[in-house]
């Protein structure tokens, strides 16, 4: 997840450096786009291998019901960040800004507590 999240990062800040250049725009849209499958791949297979089978289907419907009000509040959030800034370049700020902390909480937080848990429920 640190690398899915960080390379997303660098891929949005160097798509928001260059929006001025359409062609780069347009290849680097496909690079961040593919970054936001990650959410699709890496979180399912990281709650199973973490948690086991026994309550997949549970935790699947935990997971994408996040996603659901993700989607139902990201939207108006971001638009009503840029009516009060008047720029996009502020949304994406801040969602760059969540990317990195994302890939560093991957690293600091989630990877050692998976560990913990991994050990002590591993009899």
């Amino acid at each position: 997840m640190l690398i899915a999240f960080g390379l997303e990062g660098i891929a949005m800040t160097l798509w928001l450096l260059t929006r001025d250049n359409t062609l780069l725009f347009v290849v680097l849209s496909g690079v961040v786009f593919f970054g936001w499958g990650e959410i699709f791949s890496l979180f399912p297979s990281t709650l199973t291998d973490t948690f086991g089978e026994k309550h997949a289907t549970t935790n699947y419907g935990f997971l994408y019901m996040a996603q659901g009000i993700g989607s139902i509040f990201g939207g108006p959030l971001a638009a009503r960040l840029h009516e009060v800034t008047g720029s996009w370049v502020v949304v994406f700020a801040v969602v760059i800004s969540l990317d990195v902390l994302t890939a560093l909480l991957a690293i600091a937080v989630l990877k050692p507590m998976r560990k913990k848990y991994l050990r002590v429920n591993s009899i």
